[in-house]
C-alpha cells in the first residue's frame, strides 16, 4: 500500500523460483546461498518494458541483486541510463560477482559506478574493487571518481556508515543491534 500503483505489478516468468538462504555470523557477515531459478531468466527487455516513468523528482530506484540476473548484468549500464531518462534517481547496490572481483569485473563494476547517482556498498567490497587494504584509502579512491551530483554510501560493519557527497564526507553511527533477518540488511 505504501507504493504508487505503477509501481506494484510483477513480472512473471514460467520456471522455477529462485531461492535465496541468508545466513548471519556472529562478527556481522552475511553469507547468502542461491538457487538457480526464474532470476536466471529475468532479461533486461522484460525489466525495461515493466518501469514506469518516475512520478517525482524524489522518485528513487534501486538496483540490487544485478549478479543474480546474467541478462541484466550484461546490459546493467543500459538499466541505469534508461532509469535516468525516465527521471528515475538511480542507486547501485552491488555484492561480489560469483567470479570474485578480477580486473574484468572491477572495470565493468567501476562502469555502472559512473552510470549511477548513489553507490552502496559494504566496506569489504569496496577494499576488493579499489584494491586496497584501508578502508578510509579504498573511500578516498571511489571518492575522486565520482561526478559532482553522485553519492556513495559505504557501509562499516553493523553500526556506522560514511556518506560522500561533493567532497564532503558524513558519518552516521549506531548502537550496536540484534537483527534476526538480514535480507535487504544492508540495503535498508
Amino acid at each position: 500500500g505504501e507504493f504508487q500503483p505503477g509501481t506494484t505489478s510483477w513480472t512473471t516468468i514460467p520456471t522455477a523460483t529462485t531461492v535465496s538462504v541468508n545466513m548471519l555470523h556472529d562478527c556481522g557477515n552475511v553469507v547468502v546461498f542461491n538457487s538457480k531459478g526464474h532470476l536466471q531468466d529475468v532479461t533486461l527487455d522484460t525489466m525495461i518494458d515493466a518501469i514506469p516513468p518516475a512520478t517525482s523528482k524524489s522518485s528513487f530506484a534501486l538496483v540490487t541483486g544485478a549478479h543474480l540476473m546474467p541478462s541484466v548484468t550484461a546490459g546493467l549500464s543500459q538499466l541505469l541510463m534508461m532509469l535516468s531518462t525516465m527521471g528515475w534517481t538511480t542507486a547501485l547496490s552491488h555484492d561480489r560477482p560469483f567470479e570474485g572481483w578480477t580486473e574484468d569485473t572491477r572495470a565493468v563494476f567501476l562502469s555502472w559506478v559512473r552510470a549511477t547517482d548513489c553507490i552502496l556498498m559494504r566496506e569489504h567490497e569496496l577494499c576488493a574493487v579499489m584494491e586496497e587494504d584501508d578502508v578510509e584509502e579504498a573511500e578516498k579512491a571511489l571518492v575522486k571518481t565520482l561526478a559532482d551530483h553522485q553519492v556513495l554510501v559505504v557501509q562499516r560493519g553493523r553500526t556506522r556508515a560514511d556518506g560522500f557527497y561533493q567532497g564532503q564526507m558524513v558519518t552516521a553511527s549506531i548502537d550496536e543491534f540484534e537483527s534476526s533477518d538480514p535480507v535487504g540488511y544492508s540495503d535498508i
